[in-house]
C-alpha cells in the first residue's frame, strides 16, 4: 500500500500535478521506504516529515532530498498518533495508522492503516 501511494505521488509530480507526502510518525528508519521517499523527492514530490524519534533521512541534499523537510518533535511524552497524508492531485488521502516506518513494524508486525474518509474529521486532523 505505502509503495503504491508513493508511486502515485511520483507519477503526479512527473505529470505536473500537485504532489506531496506529509508524515507524522515516531520513527522513520525503514531503508526501503526511506529510499522510496528519496525517489519521490527527486521526482519533485514535496515531502514534509514530523518525526518524534529516529529519522534516517538527510533532508536538503541536492538532488536526492532537496524536497524533503524534517521537523523533529521533542517532548517528554510519546506521541501515539501516526498520520500519513498523500496530496493526490489536491484530493488528499489521509490515513491514521499504528505503524512507524521501521522495518520491524512494516515487515514483521501486524499493523493497520485506515483511510479517513469523513471530510469533517479529515479537516480536523489536517488542521
Amino acid at each position: 500500500m505505502l509503495n503504491q501511494l508513493i508511486d502515485d505521488e511520483i507519477a503526479n509530480a512527473l505529470a505536473g500535478y500537485e504532489a506531496g507526502i506529509t508524515l507524522k510518525i515516531n520513527n522513520l528508519v525503514d531503508k526501503q521506504l526511506s529510499e522510496r521517499l528519496y525517489d519521490a523527492s527527486e521526482a519533485g514530490v514535496k515531502i514534509r516529515l514530523l518525526v518524534r524519534g529516529m529519522c534516517a533521512l538527510v533532508p536538503g541534499q541536492v538532488p536526492y532530498s532537496e524536497n524533503i523537510q524534517v521537523t523533529s518533535i521533542v517532548d517528554r511524552f510519546l506521541e501515539h498518533d501516526r498520520v500519513y497524508v498523500f496530496t493526490n492531485k489536491g484530493d488528499e488521502k489521509v490515513y491514521l495508522s499504528s505503524a512507524d516506518w521501521m522495518t520491524r513494524n512494516i515487515d514483521y508486525r501486524i499493523e493497520v492503516a485506515v483511510r479517513l474518509l469523513d471530510p469533517v474529521l479529515r479537516r480536523r486532523v489536517l488542521d
